[in-house]
């Protein structure tokens, strides 16, 4: 698969006769982000999130109809399902801002 090549916008005089962007003495190209890996990122945040929104809420309704809501197995379980949601959507924005 092809790259996908993230830039920084730079203004004419920081252009090098190449087409480089040079800003402080650093290239202002970052390194190539493949597209493969930018799928990978956005499939296993939405593994994550899916999981704790979905599986782990199927799992903790059970726990809650069976020991209740304040019991210690729930609340655990209530705490893991929200923490893989939050790690989902953290990854998701990640990803995202490897796109140019």
């Amino acid at each position: 698969m092809g790259s996908i090549r993230v830039h920084l916008l730079c203004s004419l005089d920081e252009l090098d006769h190449q087409g480089e962007c040079w800003f402080r003495g650093r290239s202002c190209i970052q390194d190539s982000v493949s597209a493969t890996s930018l799928a990978v990122l956005l499939a296993v945040s939405a593994a994550l999130f899916l999981g704790g929104a979905v599986g782990l809420e199927m799992i903790g309704g059970s726990v809650a109809e069976a020991e209740g809501m304040e019991s210690l197995r729930y609340r655990m379980l209530a705490n893991i399902e929200k923490g893989l949601e939050l790690v989902g959507t953290l990854t998701f924005i990640y990803a995202t801002t490897l796109i140019p």
